[in-house]
């Protein structure tokens, strides 16, 4: 068994070790460039994340669950897939290096409007819900005016207006 001075060191060097990992990495990410961090923040937010790997196929985020994560694409790529009006799936986009997904049900608390799948090899960084809330705060209103303008972000809008006339998201296993 490790004495308590010796798991401290390992935490406390493990702790280090993921700081400086994410550290430079998302001081390259656009939205958090945009969001003008301190150092501070930035290390708060390095200090939260998680590392996740995903392979080809894999699922990060399902269509009419409640979200649990928000990702930030460390390496790879993800296919968003959302549902047209008959329920049928179809390819809305795909996010990369630098982009996030998992936020936009974090900022409007609702169920997830797409399934988003690792369309290759996905290394990500990774929060729950708690530490959006504590952490992202200096983010939020650039990631909400992002949603509100991209084009990337259409299907999503046009899901919001649905909802907003009472159409309900649904998870899969319900509508079977």
């Amino acid at each position: 068994t490790l004495d308590r001075q010796t798991y401290k060191i390992i935490l406390t060097r493990s702790s280090k070790k993921k700081r400086t990992m994410y550290e430079g990495f998302l001081q390259t990410v656009g939205f958090l460039k945009v969001a003008n961090l301190s150092k501070h923040e930035l290390l708060q937010l390095a200090d939260s994340l998680k590392s996740a790997t995903y392979n080809p196929g894999d699922t990060l985020i399902s269509y009419g669950e409640v979200g649990e994560s928000f990702f930030i694409i460390v390496e790879g790529t993800v296919e968003v897939f959302g549902r047209d009006d008959d329920k049928n799936v179809l390819k809305v986009c795909e996010f990369t290096v630098g982009d996030c997904v998992g936020e936009l049900e974090f900022l409007r608390s609702h169920r997830c409007v797409a399934d988003v799948k690792a369309k290759d090899n996905v290394r990500t960084a990774k929060m729950n819900r708690l530490h959006f809330e504590m952490v992202m705060g200096p983010v939020k209103d650039v990631l909400a005016r992002t949603a509100g303008e991209s084009d990337v972000y259409t299907y999503y809008r046009h899901q919001l207006e649905k909802m907003e006339k009472g159409d309900h998201i649904e998870s899969e296993e319900k509508n079977e």
